[in-house]
């Protein structure tokens, strides 16, 4: 829950920080611009950690032992050949739309994925 809520804030922040009024306000090739830019990826890149461990401790206890290097293969096979394909969407709506307001529809839907994961997960589970 914690690497979601993070991951949600993370992409909001690039987003916002890729509008133009914002470079313009804190300026391209500054310091400071810098600093924001790189506490913001270092923050996604723990998000995505804290995902990615659960999800893959998930997997290896819900996996019976003689299928563990089957379903890894088939988990990898799925995240890094689904690589290319959202190399090629990102391609195709940059080409038509600025990248500030790509990165802000793709945050506002990860936003709406990410909660609706959260409700069911919390109303599946203990934990309230």
């Amino acid at each position: 829950m914690i690497g979601c809520g993070l991951l949600m804030v993370t992409m909001l922040a690039f987003s916002g920080l890729l509008f133009p009024h914002i470079l313009y306000f804190l300026g391209t090739g500054t310091l400071l611009y810098f600093v924001f830019l790189s506490g913001i990826l270092f923050l996604l890149s723990v998000a995505i950690m804290l995902i990615n461990v659960p999800v893959q401790t998930f997997i290896q206890r819900h996996t019976p032992d003689e299928y563990m290097s089957r379903m890894f293969s088939i988990v990898g096979m799925i995240t890094k050949g689904g690589m290319p394909f959202g190399e090629l969407v990102y391609g195709i709506m940059l080409d038509k739309a600025p990248v500030h307001w790509v990165m802000s529809a793709v945050s506002v839907l990860l936003l709406l994925i990410s909660v609706t994961f959260l409700s069911s997960l919390l109303k599946t589970s203990d934990f309230l």
